[in-house]
């Protein structure tokens, strides 16, 4: 694949800050197809104008070939790895990290090393001051039925049921249901390690949403919870039985949402879930025969 530039620079769509080289490029696959590529600026997350970032093409004013993605990636992993280390061993309560961690911060952050290290940097930051989490502490949201381990999909990868009709914004504690979120993605991503897998999926179960589950703050908090405390953790996101009245939550929602996100959420019926779960791994709301766990605290095997 070959890129060209003129003299006067392109900049990407809806950037206003000139010169910046860059051609935006839809989706996520740039760094699979064997570009090089770079946030617009190399410092922001948006777009000046606030536009959503997509993912930017770097373009070689010479029309070099560019490398192959295999090669774009090992060459990144070989220099995170490096500087990770670096990170962990000077950063006292830093865990060593393995190839599979360092995979997940570099795909977090389009294999841009730089942002892959300040992301693992915050990340462990963020590790340090608040997991683990004392369930003792937030009894009254785990045994609230509002979310719990169902089962696994069929990628044995440790699944959350989210059922919405137990959600008030008007009475939940903020940030005792925050932790309860670390908490169950913590237990359900070690239930996925001890089955061989390294991501979760997440069933969101709409049926009952109305005003009173439509609770903004909570939503920021979870997606800052997966996009900087467990980067690349997320495999699925499944809506199931979404009302007419989400469509305008949704609306307000979406640009809160990366694209890396984005891409995982899937709004089905209760036979689409069948392409992921069977059906003996679904909670009865969704046909399967799982109920929530009776002694909550430890989550549902």
């Amino acid at each position: 694949e070959r890129a060209r530039v003129s003299e006067s620079r392109r900049k990407c769509d809806g950037c206003t800050a000139a010169g910046r080289g860059f051609v935006k490029r839809k989706g996520e696959g740039a760094a699979a197809r064997g570009v090089a590529v770079e946030r617009c600026g190399g410092s922001r997350d948006v777009c000046e104008d606030g536009a959503q970032l997509a993912v930017f093409l770097v373009l070689d004013s010479e029309n070099q070939n560019a490398g192959a993605p295999e090669e774009l990636e090992a060459k990144a992993l070989e220099d995170f790895r490096d500087k990770a280390r670096e990170l962990c061993e000077s950063s006292p309560g830093f865990r060593a990290q393995t190839d599979s961690d360092l995979q997940r911060f570099l795909r977090a952050r389009g294999y841009r090393v730089a942002d892959a290290l300040e992301l693992l940097r915050a990340s462990e930051a963020w590790r340090l001051e608040n997991l683990p989490v004392d369930p003792a502490g937030i009894q009254a949201e785990i045994n609230s039925g509002l979310a719990w381990i169902c089962g696994s999909d069929k990628r044995n990868r440790a699944a959350i049921y989210i059922d919405v009709t137990h959600l008030d914004k008007n009475t939940r504690d903020l940030d005792r249901t925050t932790k309860f979120a670390v908490w169950i993605i913590s237990s359900a991503i070690t239930k996925s390690q001890s089955q061989g897998a390294e991501q979760v999926a997440f069933i969101f179960d709409l049926k009952g949403f109305g005003i009173v589950t439509m609770d903004y703050a909570l939503v920021k908090n979870l997606l800052y919870l997966l996009s900087n405390a467990f980067p690349e953790r997320t495999a699925l996101m499944l809506m199931a039985h979404s009302p007419v009245v989400f469509k305008s939550f949704w609306a307000a929602i979406r640009p809160w949402i990366d694209e890396g996100t984005a891409s995982k959420i899937r709004f089905l019926s209760n036979d689409g879930l069948s392409e992921f779960f069977d059906s003996s791994s679904l909670p009865k709301q969704l046909g399967g025969p799982l109920g929530a766990p009776l002694n909550a605290g430890v989550p549902l095997a």
